[in-house]
């Protein structure tokens, strides 16, 4: 029912991000959030030796992950305090509050003429989207079930659509990386950088300690997210990106 209630959330937001987008006077914000997606599939034919790197990293912390999954869900079920059940509740409907920040964001930067605000709004809108569809794409595809249906980290039902087995990856760790990405690009203090971090790893943390999802869900939604917020926070901000890798996409750009 959760998950029902978010995913009409996320397309409606969608559907009203890019109409507000369109309706720009002169389509700025629609061809910037074009030109992101574009770069990112663009970027999927692009290979070099940093892009190899980069997918051995992610593929090899996913791997060993996976490789201590069980131990994982049962060190935190059974050794561990109960996680503050505050952040739990909070954390169940975030993804939405992300987006709704960046959906705030946007809007107040178009009403009150603040070019930062709508500047970053569409950075975190567009990370959001496009992150997002990513993780929910390969959700339906890989059908992993979820450690609070199994003891078992190897079980998945592809092509599946119900929550119990769309663990894979982590819808949430993708989110809240790609919100830490942006908006540590956004600005240049050290201690606003060190509280997007934290919040997103507190609230990526919960999602193993509730057991929604295992470990290498974690590693590998957090990648995507991560990579795809600083692919577009950098590439906005006017400075040579790094080279980056989201799984499935190679995000390596020279700007």
């Amino acid at each position: 029912m959760i998950t029902n209630k978010l995913n009409r959330l996320f397309i409606l937001f969608i559907l009203l991000f890019t109409s507000g987008i369109s309706q720009n006077s002169d389509n700025t914000d629609w061809e910037k959030f074009g030109k992101y997606g574009e770069s990112i599939l663009n970027s999927a034919t692009r290979f070099n030796n940093n892009d190899l790197v980069n997918y051995g990293i992610v593929a090899a912390s996913t791997a060993l992950a996976y490789q201590i999954d069980e131990k994982t869900k049962f060190f935190f079920r059974d050794e561990m305090p109960p996680f503050p059940k505050p952040l739990s509740v909070i954390n169940e409907y975030s993804i939405a509050g992300l987006f709704a920040v960046a959906g705030g964001l946007y809007i107040h930067g178009r009403l009150a003429d603040n070019e930062k605000n709508r500047e970053l709004g569409l950075r975190l809108g567009s990370a959001l989207i496009y992150s997002e569809a990513i993780t929910g794409l390969l959700k339906v595809i890989i059908g992993r079930e979820r450690p609070t249906i199994s003891d078992d980290n190897s079980n998945f039902h592809f092509f599946r659509t119900s929550w119990d087995n769309t663990s894979f990856p982590s819808g949430h760790a993708t989110a809240w990386m790609a919100f830490a990405s942006v908006m540590a690009l956004s600005t240049d203090n050290d201690f606003e950088r060190g509280v997007y971090w934290t919040l997103a790893g507190v609230m990526t943390l919960e999602r193993i300690y509730n057991r929604h999802h295992w470990l290498s869900d974690v590693v590998f939604g957090g990648a995507i997210g991560y990579f795809t917020g600083n692919l577009i926070g950098s590439k906005e901000k006017g400075e040579g990106a790094p080279p980056v890798f989201v799984p499935m996409i190679n995000l390596t750009i020279g700007l």
